[in-house]
């Protein structure tokens, strides 16, 4: 049984490296927590796995995800409130100013901070959304468990590419692809 961890069933309890219920069933714990050493002495039997995927694809998602929710959102606000009005002509240019501006750290210094109490190289399973099926695959080899495909909260259209204009930004965003560049 996959048990999902997240706002309202204890992420920001677990992220904290505390202690939360979970189902006796429960063989895999999935959802928005930050690693913490604590869960090495919660969990004893436990692998880490973690699913990446490049960092400027990750902002432009997060972006079209606020973009979406609007005020339902706590973040849209922070976005709104910290970058200028000329920012918000286009989710391209919101995503440009977030990297060049680098006002809001929380969004363009995700996977250092992510990172930042357990190192990625201290996973046992690092994933790739760019290789989901191949790395999936693996996932479920490793733990002996047949996950199938499955995906939710998609909220930016697949038609929806990214800009090339924001790849030429990856130099701005080095401290990003230092931590996950090699499993992407």
């Amino acid at each position: 049984m996959v048990y999902g961890i997240y706002e309202n069933t204890g992420a920001s309890t677990m992220s904290e490296g505390r202690d939360i219920w979970v189902p006796s069933k429960a063989k895999v714990l999935h959802g928005h927590f930050k690693p913490d050493q604590n869960h090495k002495y919660l969990f004893p039997l436990a692998k880490r796995a973690v699913w990446v995927r490049d960092p400027i694809e990750r902002l432009w998602s997060l972006v079209g995800h606020l973009i979406a929710l609007k005020e339902r959102h706590p973040h849209f606000s922070l976005l709104k409130t910290s970058l200028p009005k000329s920012s918000f002509n286009s989710q391209e240019d919101i995503v440009k100013a977030l990297i060049l501006e680098d006002k809001i750290k929380a969004f363009t210094h995700a996977y250092a901070n992510f990172f930042k109490s357990v190192p990625i190289e201290k996973f046992e399973f690092v994933g790739s959304k760019h290789n989901y099926i191949d790395d999936l695959t693996k996932l479920s080899e490793m733990l002996g468990i047949n996950f199938k495909k499955f995906e939710v909260n998609r909220r930016t259209p697949r038609s929806q590419k990214l800009p090339a204009s924001l790849k030429q930004l990856e130099p701005y965003l080095k401290h990003e692809y230092a931590v996950v560049g090699d499993y992407l």
